[in-house]
């Protein structure tokens, strides 16, 4: 959804509904003319401004001249702005999926820096203590049946979980199952989701201590991982392994990894050894062993940051 024209607190308000509703809502203007002074509505947008170069005049130019120049210049920086809609692509296949190919593949991207952390990585045992922020969704249709499992990461204090698109598409509310807990929480808030990125947001009333997202540094292939989620609904299996590489699946950046993963890992945490959440799991080839997928951290930030 674009949009343009001064913007005070109730346009602002109504775009943030479209965007709570799922919609990606793009405003445009000349100048910064909005007026919202709400620190919480503003920290789910993200500010673009060009930066123009001032106009240089001529030695002969007149000041009528200059301003006609300058007028042409700003018109013409005007015709260049244009709003693509491209088509929906189909999202990466589910674990469940054994027809993935390894074609659809392209090539290996180049590896990032890789900035060693100055902490000390944490063990395997405390980085298994973040299954507490990972949860087991239940999917159930219109007549109350349990169509599939999958799981689900917490990643804001308030109780907003990110899953995969494939993992909530076709239900009509979701059962939320949380370590030490025996109640099972139901929601049908489904906050956003995309299914070019094959990524989703759930909202519960209970509130638990989000993962944090990984933003320092690059990876690297060879980087240990651990793989957080409920495989075959064994809830919150911990499994470890190491980045294989970075590959682009219909346009969307992935991580491999080796760590192990099954039908209904869909949705669950990647974490480094510091316990930051650096992909969420999204897919895997059955062809193969330990040849997994998640949707990268940049990914995540890019459809999430106002929920982080």
């Amino acid at each position: 959804f674009a949009c343009s024209g001064k913007l005070k607190l109730p346009e602002y308000l109504f775009l943030y509904l479209l965007f709570l509703m799922g919609c990606d809502v793009l405003y445009i203007s000349r100048e910064k003319d909005f007026f919202v002074e709400s620190d919480d509505l503003l920290n789910v947008s993200i500010l673009f401004e060009e930066k123009k170069a001032p106009a240089v005049p001529q030695k002969n130019a007149t000041k009528s001249s200059v301003k006609k120049e300058c007028a042409n210049q700003n018109l013409e920086s005007e015709k260049k702005v244009t709003i693509s809609m491209e088509k929906v692509k189909k999202p990466p296949k589910s674990c469940s999926n054994s027809e993935n190919k390894s074609e659809n593949m392209s090539s290996v991207q180049k590896g990032k820096n890789f900035e060693s952390e100055t902490k000390t990585p944490l063990s395997f045992e405390s980085l298994a203590k973040f299954a507490s922020s990972v949860v087991m969704l239940k999917v159930f249709d219109s007549n109350k049946q349990c169509i599939k499992t999958g799981s689900g990461v917490i990643i804001n204090e308030k109780g907003y979980i990110l899953t995969n698109f494939h993992v909530v598409n076709g239900g009509a509310y979701y059962g939320i199952m949380l370590e030490e807990e025996t109640d099972i929480y139901y929601t049908n808030e489904l906050i956003k989701y995309s299914q070019y990125f094959d990524l989703a947001i759930l909202k519960m009333e209970k509130k638990r201590k989000p993962i944090p997202l990984f933003n320092k540094g690059g990876l690297a292939r060879g980087q240990k991982v651990v793989a957080i989620g409920s495989p075959l609904g064994l809830f919150n299996s911990v499994s470890d392994g190491i980045i294989s590489g970075f590959r682009k699946i219909e346009d969307v950046s992935m991580i491999q990894f080796t760590a192990p993963v099954s039908h209904g890992s869909s949705g669950g945490a990647l974490l480094d050894l510091q316990g930051k959440l650096v992909g969420l799991i999204t897919a895997g080839f059955d062809d193969g062993q330990n040849l997994n997928l998640a949707v990268d951290y940049e990914t995540i930030y890019q459809f999430a940051h106002g929920f982080l």
